[in-house]
């Protein structure tokens, strides 16, 4: 499976349930797949929020690199979710 990250990633987060490792495997990887980050980060934001600012940061980027409506969406309502994110951030370190 080494041969394809996202599959690697994908498989281990779906069967082993444990983020903090699929994290690491993700990184240790240089996973390349947007597909699977986004997937990756929906789980790992409850376990460490700062984390996947920088993750959710780059597939904004990723997605406005073609243009049109779609990509203009998706990149809006992943920076709705950033704010939402940093929000949180904010509120929990009061």
């Amino acid at each position: 499976m080494a041969a394809s990250p996202p599959d690697a990633v994908l498989f281990a987060l779906l069967t082993l349930k444990e983020p903090q490792f699929v994290w690491n495997l993700a990184h240790s990887l240089a996973l390349g797949s947007d597909h699977t980050w986004a997937e990756l980060v929906k789980v790992y934001e409850k376990v460490e929020l700062l984390a996947v600012l920088p993750i959710q940061d780059q597939l904004v980027e990723d997605e406005l690199v073609e243009a049109g409506a779609p990509h203009y969406r998706s990149a809006a309502r992943r920076l709705a979710k950033m704010r939402k994110l940093s929000a949180g951030l904010t509120r929990a370190l009061r």
